[in-house]
């Protein structure tokens, strides 16, 4: 799987991340079954360009602003799919949040999933499960508010604020966070000038 990854990180800036995730797709269907799974995530963030992403699998982008903590993404799970084309009781839904539909070896154009991350947005955090799945939202805003200049510090304490759930299961927990130095950040728009 490090030859999907390092064709992805090599393609992305070039062709885009839906055709680098689409590469690095057709590579993974090379391995003999049953194939790894693997989800991923490709950033594209040009000068004077919206930032993209495009993803497959189970994984997760979030966006902070300064002042709010969005999801850009959603997760690629059953649970996920079960919520928006089904009537199937809440209760039940929790239980298939852990299974994938769609990982590297299923990605094409139809499967992977695009989103423009807006402007004002400074901060991208690239998640695995183990944390957008067991990090409170109140307490990943306080660790933005806290760690938002400091992108490094922000993902080791995402990282460490990952909880285990109540069987004591701590899903394995990665972040990559992005500092975008967009327009609107440079300008001071933020938080602080809305508030006046």
């Amino acid at each position: 799987m490090n030859a999907a990854a390092e064709t992805i990180t090599l393609l992305g800036p070039d062709v885009g991340g839906l055709a680098a995730l689409v590469t690095a797709g057709r590579m993974a269907r090379a391995f003999p079954e049953p194939r790894p799974h693997a989800s991923a995530l490709c950033v594209q963030t040009l000068p004077g360009e919206p930032t993209l992403v495009h993803w497959i699998g189970d994984c997760s982008v979030h966006g902070w602003d300064g002042r709010e903590l969005r999801p850009y993404s959603t997760p690629q799970t059953m649970g996920e799919y079960l919520r928006t084309y089904s009537g199937v009781p809440v209760e039940v839904l929790d239980r298939f949040d852990d299974w994938p539909r769609y990982g590297l070896a299923q990605a094409m154009e139809t499967t992977c999933l695009e989103a423009e991350i807006p402007e004002d947005v400074h901060l991208v955090m690239l998640c695995t499960d183990g944390v957008s799945g067991q990090v409170e939202p109140a307490l990943w805003r306080q660790l933005c508010a806290k760690h938002g200049d400091d992108p490094q510090s922000l993902a080791d304490a995402l990282v460490a604020a990952a909880a285990p759930d109540s069987d004591g299961y701590r899903d394995d927990a990665t972040v990559v966070v992005l500092r975008l130095h967009t327009e609107k950040a440079a300008t001071g728009e933020s938080a602080e000038e809305d508030a006046s």
